[in-house]
């Protein structure tokens, strides 16, 4: 243990030795060194130097937002591309463990990468003109962005074995950027000036949570089949959604924006939960089994499967909608949280109804999704507040979302068309789901009949005890 390594976890140790040494890391840390004392020297002029100040951050947040959150793309995609995952799985390390170690093995080298810029900001500052606490916050938030970004593409390098997964982890990114322009853009951004507090609070208490849920997200791709990572992540998601309510209470000129912004952290989780499958593996019902009825209670929002996911997205949107309608009188947020509901549930009810024999459904969810986003961004561009219109935006999924989000006025009746739509879909996806919990039930007998049956040592020793009371010898071999 007197080794440095052994301090560490042995999943951080193998992936620091092999990113440092990569090509790619080179290739960033030396051409980052390159561009600094270009900036630098540049510097020494007497022209303007607000152009050399862009540029220098330009190249730090090209290194530090982009290139490095980006390598995370091939963390678990690497191991199950060289069939090497299943080698470490049989080892001490957990499917958490792997991928917390190569978050945290990426996370450590862009914190080399911004030890690396520092002798060049504090030169910079000597040279005059330059704040240097303002450079080093903003050095700071962007080492925070780039762990935040390097969870995500951890998360995702799981879904890129095949091309479907890469083409969406693809899209992923410009619909995302859109969504995000859409928020910033429209009345919550244009009405709310959020202040530096609520930030800082928000990345303090959010972003751990988010972090965890990134988290959750790819160990559940590469975890065995008989490990529940269901419950976990609803848990995570209603942590999210209680986190922004409370913050709400205390930053109430700012709750409209937390809570949108817990919505967004909250939304994964939701869309992976209408699309799981229900796991046929009984020991997963076990820990809900023996607590009796209060365990089945629970056990109906967090089975894994897509039967128990739909009354937990309906009671976690009930709640945001108690708090966006009867708490803070925000009309607003509660028609954009009636337009998330349908853009949630009418494409699941299509995809259950009409891909029935599928096995795996969650692909083909995601894809009407990206679908139904695409036409959406199409049709807002020529959006009118016409009634031939509305209606027809009330009864395409996303399209409503989009409208909300963008601050269109007079969506009274798309609102009613999209409520109609929505409780038709939550009709037929209840009905759909009572073959689904009539296997849940079965699952949970089997659970029961497992916990009934006595320990494999005790059903061992229990012919032993009758063979030697029938022999006449006592518990210590003697007659």
């Amino acid at each position: 243990m007197n080794d440095f390594a052994d301090w560490f976890s042995p999943i951080v140790v193998k992936e620091l030795r092999q990113g440092m040494r990569a090509r790619a890391f080179l290739g960033i840390f030396l051409a980052i060194q390159f561009f600094m004392i270009i900036c630098v020297v540049s510097s020494l002029g007497d022209g303007s130097r607000s152009g050399v100040t862009a540029i220098f951050w330009t190249f730090i947040g090209a290194a530090i937002l982009f290139a490095m959150p980006l390598r995370g793309l091939a963390a678990l995609n690497g191991e199950m591309k060289g069939n090497t995952m299943e080698l470490m799985l049989l080892t001490q390390l957990s499917a958490w463990r792997i991928t917390a170690g190569k978050w945290v093995a990426l996370v450590l080298q862009t914190l080399l990468l911004v030890c690396a810029v520092l002798p060049y900001v504090v030169l910079r500052y000597f040279l005059g003109g330059v704040d240097l606490m303002d450079d080093l916050v903003c050095l700071g938030f962007m080492l925070v962005g780039s762990a935040l970004a390097t969870a995500l593409t951890v998360s995702l390098s799981g879904f890129m074995q095949s091309l479907f997964g890469r083409i969406g982890v693809a899209a992923l990114f410009p619909v995302g950027f859109a969504i995000l322009t859409a928020i910033l853009d429209g009345p919550l951004g244009r009405s709310t000036s959020v202040a530096l507090r609520t930030w800082v609070v928000a990345a303090a208490v959010l972003g751990p949570l988010l972090v965890l849920e990134l988290f959750e997200l790819g160990v559940a791709k590469i975890a065995p089949a008989a490990e529940n990572h269901a419950t976990r992540k609803r848990l995570i998601a209603a942590a999210l959604l209680a986190a922004s309510l409370v913050l709400g209470r205390f930053l109430h000129g700012d709750a409209g924006f937390l809570l949108t912004l817990g919505c967004i952290a909250a939304m994964p989780i939701c869309i992976t939960a209408l699309g799981e499958e229900t796991a046929t593996v009984p020991s997963i019902y076990r820990p809900f089994v023996r607590r009796g009825f209060l365990g089945r209670a629970l056990g109906r929002l967090f089975y894994p499967g897509w039967a128990s996911g739909l009354p937990f997205v309906l009671l976690a949107t009930g709640v945001v909608l108690w708090a966006a309608h009867f708490s803070w009188k925000d009309t607003s947020a509660m028609f954009r949280v009636e337009a998330l509901l349908e853009s949630l549930f009418v494409p699941l009810a299509i995809v259950r109804l009409c891909f029935r024999r599928v096995l795996s459904l969650l692909p083909y969810y995601l894809g009407l999704q990206l679908m139904l986003f695409v036409t959406a961004i199409t049709l807002t561009a020529n959006f009118n507040n016409n009634a031939p219109q509305l209606l027809f935006a009330g009864c395409l999924p996303t399209l409503g979302l989009l409208l909300h989000l963008w601050g269109h006025s007079s969506l009274e009746p798309m609102g009613g068309v999209g409520v109609l739509i929505t409780l038709i879909s939550l009709f037929a996806l209840f009905l759909y789901s009572l073959k689904e919990w009539k296997a849940i039930a079965a699952m949970e007998r089997e659970a029961a009949a497992l916990d009934a049956l006595p320990p494999a040592g005790a059903q061992a020793e229990e012919p032993l005890a009758e063979a030697a009371a029938g022999s006449g010898i006592n518990g210590s071999g003697t007659p």
